[in-house]
């Protein structure tokens, strides 16, 4: 396996909720880097002067009422602001990172809704590579850093629809079909269901699938957001069983749960079962260095090592980087991979673009399931096992840099190996360990990977009971109990 690869000049994202119920222009931090900005105008204004106004920004939303509305609010703003504005309507995510590079855009807004009662619109910020970036580190990725906002008397907005939506989310679909073999798709005429989680995959998912591919296609919970009451969750998260129920039901070959955003999926097999995510990269991996002998894969640091186990029989070259779709996209450009992805259903085909895609992972499956004529369950069985388990530990802000400091050291002594990329990973002969501090909450995610459950239920055992001792300690050394925090 290569060396592992430490980004640099990866810029951390960041997500905004607007609140339809506070003030005008509240924001309240979401998953991701903390905003300072505290209003719609002044992130806009950070987003214009930011890209210095050389434009054009391109800005697009889900399907929900009130994220079309704080879209148009958004691009008044940038046009008022001297910058020139593309609209590009409703459109998933990966369809405005796509359009974002054909525009050649200087960065890309995106707006989605949350569902009832929340009433809030989060907001997404995205560089002229397709990467979710943060207002204040849009320099990182070749931007000129901020400068004052436009005094004075506001130039009328600069507010184009891109010659409309739909025609932008035409080349991106077009873009997916000519990935695949659009003949033998079609010809199978497959029988899938898909999930669309009340997100924007309803907007391309069903067109893709069906008219364009030629799939049988069953579709679920298509409706806008504001229809429905509680959160919503990652892929990874979710309650798979309706959808495993309507695909044996349906007697489909494979069922797609994509999330709000489109840019994580998971797949459930023609039995009902969901494949895991760590089994899907490592499908994926395979079928690529099958079509493109001797190519790079890139992965993250938390990722199985059945990855790097089928990259390795399939003679390819596994790269390996810290967590995170930016760090994910930075290794695959600076590698000149042929994919990459994560266990969390963000797979990258840069043939297509450099940036996670639901829509075109779930093509890519499709064709691979032509092409072998068996079930879905039949070739996982053909891919290594592994036992991974995962638990949040309590990590305090005020510990975090001498907790992870003194765990690196510790491990260092007792593993084989260790690799502190990102967090610190250690390596014994039966598995591994990982410590991965949260980037926006006061946690360290323990992972563990073991020969059998017992090994990998071990491991994690160990890893979080030293988190919990070093805590402690270093609370008790500050004089101080308030720092400690109970596993449990």
């Amino acid at each position: 396996m290569a060396a592992p690869l430490e980004p640099t000049g990866v810029p951390a994202p960041v997500r905004a909720e607007v609140s339809s119920e506070s003030e005008p222009g509240t924001l309240r931090p979401g998953s991701g880097t903390a905003v300072a900005l505290r209003d719609p105008v002044e992130l806009m204004r950070s987003v214009a002067s930011g890209i210095d106004r050389t434009g054009p920004v391109a800005v697009a939303h889900d399907l929900g009422s009130a994220s079309a509305a704080a879209a148009r609010r958004y691009a008044e703003i940038l046009g008022r602001e001297g910058v020139e504005v593309y609209a590009l309507g409703e459109m998933p995510v990966p369809g405005l990172t796509f359009t974002i590079r054909r525009l050649r855009a200087r960065a890309g807004v995106w707006v989605s809704s949350a569902p009832r009662p929340a009433h809030r619109a989060e907001v997404r910020i995205f560089g002229p590579d397709g990467t979710e970036i943060s207002p204040d580190s849009l320099h990182a990725v070749g931007l000129r850093p901020p400068i004052p906002a436009l005094g004075g008397g506001m130039p009328s907005p600069r507010v184009a629809a891109f010659p409309g939506g739909p025609a932008a989310a035409e080349r991106y679909l077009d873009s997916i079909v000519d990935q695949v073999d659009r003949a033998a798709i079609r010809k199978a005429a497959l029988r899938v269901v898909l999930d669309c989680d009340h997100g924007s995959s309803a907007i391309v998912g069903p067109s893709l699938l069906g008219t364009r591919l030629g799939c049988r296609v069953t579709t679920l919970r298509t409706d806008p957001p504001e229809r429905v009451s509680g959160p919503r969750s990652e892929p990874r998260e979710m309650d798979l069983h309706e959808l495993a129920r309507a695909v044996t039901g349906a007697g489909a070959a494979v069922g797609f749960a994509h999330d709000a955003d489109s840019d994580q999926v998971t797949f459930v097999d023609e039995t009902g079962a969901s494949v895991d995510g760590a089994i899907a990269l490592a499908l994926f991996a395979r079928e690529t260095l099958r079509r493109q002998p001797g190519a790079t894969i890139v992965t993250s640091i938390g990722s199985s090592s059945a990855v790097e186990e089928v990259v390795g029989k399939a003679g390819g070259r596994l790269v390996v980087t810290r967590s995170g779709p930016a760090a994910i996209a930075f290794a695959i450009a600076e590698h000149h991979a042929a994919f990459g992805g994560e266990e969390d259903g963000r797979f990258v085909w840069p043939e297509h673009q450099n940036s996670p895609d639901g829509p075109m992972s779930s093509a890519r499956l499709i064709e691979l399931l032509v092409r072998e004529g068996r079930p879905l369950s039949t070739i996982v069985q053909e891919l290594p096992s592994r036992t991974v388990q995962r638990k949040d530990v309590p990590l305090p802000d005020g510990v975090r840099a001498p907790v992870m400091e003194r765990a690196a050291s510790r491990l260092a002594r007792e593993a084989t190996r260790t690799v502190t990329i990102d967090g610190v990973k250690a390596f014994f002969p039966d598995g591994w360990l990982l410590l991965l501090p949260h980037e926006g909450a006061p946690v360290c995610q323990v992972s563990a990977e073991g020969l059998s459950a017992d090994r990998a239920e071990a491991l994690l055992s160990m890893g979080a009971t030293l988190v919990h001792d070093l805590v402690a300690a270093l609370s008790e050394e500050a004089g101080s109990g308030d720092l400690w925090c109970d596993p449990a």
